[in-house]
């Protein structure tokens, strides 16, 4: 038998840390832990279910990665003029190591337009935002938490998704409950 707690928090007005001692080595288990819609992360080559940026110094180290990133490579950072001299040759966008603002806004807009392809794209406003990509931007700096017109309910018209406003998606709640 073992002594102690699981799982330990401490938490202060700065800092608050979780420590489990059975910690299960998985970047699945971590995000469960995490409410952002980024997340940067060190590791975890075999992941498959994100996009990669690698910071490489070699084709030879290129060529190392390649065999073990599973994932999907967008970028690659690096400060060997060959490799991005080699741009040509693949479809990863290739960044010198000195262009930071570029590399961020790549990864940024990568984002934007995969939170936007989440939504409805029905420029309806009923989020308080006038374009559904702007509502993206608000929700991915935490200014907006969800998309009143995406639910659970959904409203088929001759195959095609109709928006519900919060209050018909409430009162098709209510009924859908009460008949079932």
């Amino acid at each position: 038998m073992e002594a102690g707690a699981d799982i330990t928090i401490a938490s202060s007005h700065k800092l608050g840390v979780i420590y489990c001692s059975k910690w299960i080595d998985s970047l699945d288990y971590i995000l469960g832990f995490i409410n952002t819609p980024i997340v940067i992360v060190e590791g975890f080559k075999g992941y498959e279910n994100s996009d990669v940026v690698a910071i490489i110094d070699s084709i030879d180290e290129f060529k190392d990665l390649s065999k073990y990133v599973k994932g999907n490579l967008i970028a690659i950072i690096c400060s060997n003029e060959s490799l991005i001299k080699a741009n040509n040759e693949t479809n990863v966008k290739i960044f010198n190591k000195d262009e930071i603002d570029e590399v961020a806004s790549f990864i940024e807009l990568r984002a934007l337009k995969f939170l936007e392809n989440q939504l409805p794209q029905s420029n309806c406003g009923l989020c308080g935002f006038e374009t559904c990509s702007a509502f993206a931007k608000a929700y991915a700096i935490g200014k907006a938490s969800q998309c009143p017109v995406i639910s659970d309910i959904k409203l088929v018209i001759d195959s095609k998704d109709i928006p519900l406003n919060p209050l018909c998606e409430k009162y098709s709640k209510v009924n859908y409950k009460w008949f079932y």
